[in-house]
């Protein structure tokens, strides 16, 4: 989607129809229906950048109903890893170039790649590894607020009874011990 393309306009009312949407505070799938309801207002009024958005929609759901179905005609294989027999897809997703030089992605059995590609592929999933690493290190830090403020039900009420900030909270030092 191209949000340059746009009028100052366009960009501000889609900001704006997002903004309400993410503002709700009920679930996940409440936000999604008022972005879709707005969506489909928009629409309604023949906004173009609506349109505009409901082609990347219609684009991503597309790549990832392929992605699905190029991993369920595909093999699986069993792997051991630590005393476990696993059962793994043989296909993996990447991003290749292809000879103009243009980036695209694919779904690919293992078997097909590159020595090279399987181990930018490893490196790839040691860096997913940090950033779950670094997920759990928030969540315990998150965590330790319920043992300093017991009786608050989430972080946001342990902080304004703690009345610091959640990066001070995060910079503080219990950063340390978590």
């Amino acid at each position: 989607m191209k949000m340059s393309s746009w009028s100052e306009a366009d960009r501000d009312e889609y900001r704006e129809m997002c903004h309400l949407a993410h503002s709700m505070v009920e679930s996940q799938t409440d936000r999604i229906d008022r972005y879709i309801d707005g969506l489909d207002g928009a629409l309604a009024t023949n906004r173009m950048w609506a349109r505009d958005v409901e082609r990347e929609l219609i684009r991503v759901g597309a790549i990832k109903e392929m992605s699905f179905y190029a991993k369920s005609i595909r093999p699986r294989v069993a792997v051991s890893f630590e005393g476990e027999r696993l059962t793994k897809a043989r296909v993996v997703g990447g991003q290749y170039t292809d000879a103009e030089g243009r980036k695209y992605s694919a779904q690919t059995l293992f078997d097909y790649l590159t020595f090279e590609q399987i181990r930018d592929k490893a490196h790839e999933y040691i860096a997913n590894i940090r950033a779950h690493q670094a997920n759990l290190a928030l969540a315990t830090r998150l965590l330790l607020l319920a043992d300093e403020v017991p009786e608050a039900l989430t972080p946001h009420d342990a902080l304004a009874t703690l009345g610091v900030s959640m990066q001070e909270w995060l910079d503080g030092p219990q950063a340390e011990t978590a």
